[in-house]
């Protein structure tokens, strides 16, 4: 239903149970400048805490309604000590990014004063995100304070504050990272927030030396990024609806501290609070406040009983078992995450088929690097709800290929391969699903060949190609040829000459990539890993080099493919194991480029 006035879009926004109201935002983010809204935003933000589902519907609301009256509302999401949802700390850095840009030296000004005095008492509060106020700071008006907060460390934020100085704007600021490069480097076995430092300082010199090389759009702010807000939050849809569920347990356990609201003058908590509340409500309060591992007994055995659903609901346990799994996890604690998984999997089977995935690819991931087959096995063929989430399955096949599961991998791949090829939706999947198994075949053949020669076209590799689905090419015979059995430096001088600009790379890059699957053979490296790595390396080189005239520039790595494998390497980047195996893999790969002078040392 259309909203018609301001009157109904604000009533809509403030009796919303859960999820955003997306036309009552919109009406409103829309209208134009008006004193009764802005009102209405301001105490939204400063009410973040208790009606958080509100308050993201009028921080929404306030992009269209810029004015100095937000500053102090804005830089307030960070500077309390109860922390903010992750898309309301999302929301609020696009709005204090917008103020920078619009309103400029008094967004500044209280921001920097904030960001000191809570980094001078060790505040707890998420203060970085004020940080990006330091890209528009007059330097030498502020130059004593930013050298004091360089001297510490062992700062919490230490790591994002190098991250918002990697700029060439802070190059007085080069002396002091190197020095803190070295002592981080000498002393990370000491402390493990010391890793991220190194990365972050690393970064930043990089970035400062790069000077007038330096490329500013690569470097922009979260609010001059984002898409626009309705793509953004429909997206995340099922996320932001998560983050208010959890965002109220937190509500409630501030509310329990407070004075009762039966005028008794006892805390709530001590006076009219429900006998029967459930326990989860104080478990997602510590989740937001406390070491996960303080609390990881009591919270495995809250769920080793009998749950009501409406509990369940009520509490959203399905979210608490991410987010409770996530952080085991972080912290590499798989043995309290085996038993949150036997317990969920005796008492709450139904819960574990519905919200137990994240509990199963912590525990699968382990499991392959560990050694442990049959655990890994178990899980993968267990009972999980199937959602074939495409790098999801993808990882999986990665973490048994890269333990030596190359059978099992196999297996799978018949298996499945042909519910997911009859589903339109998969189609990516089975693309990937195919490359592999016809990875795995050729490896078969390639080992089991003292004479390379010996391998028939026809009679060993046309069958599988017509199995899976394959489009047989004629050049088939040449591809062969050059990846298995000739590996002459002629060979791929005469293959690259071929190319002609503005042509397609793909075939070329197919026949060099299946003689690197040769090389890695030789070192232990699977055909099927190593399609893995080389597949995401050629997708990075297909984007941002293929304008290049000569194969030498083609190959070029530099800044931002390290930047790509950093991406790889985040915890919310989905692809746990393509960063690593991409670190692997790329040496061997520049070595490989090297042996057939494709590059030169130089490179």
């Amino acid at each position: 239903m259309k909203v018609t006035s301001k009157e109904e879009a604000i009533y809509i926004i403030e009796t919303q149970n859960s999820g955003l109201p997306f036309g009552a935002i919109k009406y409103l983010r829309n209208y134009g400048k008006d004193d009764e809204i802005l009102k209405k935003v301001i105490e939204g933000l400063r009410n973040f805490g208790d009606h958080s589902d509100a308050s993201l519907s009028y921080a929404i609301v306030a992009e269209g309604h810029i004015d100095r009256a937000l500053i102090d509302p804005v830089i307030a999401l960070y500077t309390s000590e109860f922390d903010s949802s992750d898309f309301m700390n999302e929301q609020g850095l696009y709005l204090f990014g917008k103020l920078l840009r619009e309103i400029g030296e008094e967004v500044v000004e209280k921001s920097l004063a904030e960001i000191f005095r809570l980094h001078e008492i060790g505040s707890s509060a998420c203060y970085h995100f004020l940080f990006d106020s330091f890209r528009f700071a007059d330097l030498d008006k502020y130059d004593a304070q930013i050298s004091k907060m360089l001297e510490k460390k062992d700062s919490g934020w230490a790591s994002a504050l190098y991250g918002d100085l990697a700029h060439p704007k802070f190059e007085r600021y080069l002396p002091k990272f190197k020095e803190l490069l070295s002592y981080y480097e000498k002393n990370k076995d000491k402390n493990v927030r010391y890793t991220s430092s190194i990365i972050e300082i690393k970064e930043a010199i990089k970035s400062i030396e790069l000077g007038d090389k330096f490329v500013e759009w690569e470097h922009r702010f979260y609010s001059e990024d984002r898409e626009d807000w309705e793509e953004h939050y429909n997206e995340f849809k099922g996320e932001y609806e998560n983050d208010i569920n959890s965002m109220k347990a937190v509500r409630d356990k501030i509310r329990m501290e407070e004075l009762c609201f039966c005028g008794s003058r006892k805390q709530y908590q001590y006076c009219c609070k429900k006998e029967n509340e459930s326990v989860f409500a104080e478990l997602w309060w510590k989740i937001e406040n406390e070491d996960i591992i303080e609390f990881a007994d009591e919270a495995i055995q809250a769920f080793n009983r009998e749950i009501s659903q409406d509990e369940m609901e009520e509490e959203d346990l399905g979210a608490f078992v991410y987010v409770f799994s996530d952080h085991l996890e972080f912290v590499r604690r798989y043995d309290k995450v085996e038993e949150l998984y036997k317990v969920l999997k005796k008492q709450h089977p139904g819960l574990y088929r519905s919200d137990g995935e994240c509990v199963e690819n912590a525990l699968f991931g382990y499991y392959c690097f560990k050694g442990e087959r049959k655990k890994a096995l178990d899980l993968w063929s267990g009972n999980v709800e199937v959602q074939y989430d495409e790098e999801d399955v993808l990882n999986k096949l990665a973490y048994q290929a890269c333990n030596g599961f190359i059978d099992q991998v196999e297996e799978l791949i018949e298996s499945q391969y042909k519910f997911v090829v009859e589903n339109p939706d998969l189609n990516s999947l089975a693309a990937q699903l195919r490359v592999y198994k016809f990875s795995i075949v050729l490896e078969k053949l390639y080992s089991s060949r003292d004479n390379k020669k010996s391998i028939e076209i026809n009679r060993d590799i046309i069958p599988v190609l017509e199995k899976y689905d394959f489009e047989i090419d004629t050049k088939i015979e040449d591809y062969i040829e050059f990846g298995l059995r000739d590996s002459s430096v002629e060979k791929v001088k005469d293959l690259l000459s071929k190319y002609t600009t503005g042509e397609s790379r793909h075939p070329i890059l197919a026949n060099l990539q299946l003689r690197f699957f040769v090389k890695m053979h030789e070192v232990g490296c699977s055909f099927l890993v190593s399609s893995y790595f080389t597949n995401r390396m050629f997708a990075y080189l297909l984007e941002s080099n293929n304008d290049c005239k000569n194969w030498s520039d083609f190959f070029k790595f530099d800044l931002d493919f390290e930047n790509f494998i950093i991406s790889l390497l985040g915890f919310d980047s989905g692809e746990e194991i393509a960063g690593p195996l991409l670190i692997y893999g790329v040496i061997y790969f520049l070595e490989f480029l090297l042996e057939y002078n494709i590059i030169n040392e130089n490179q």
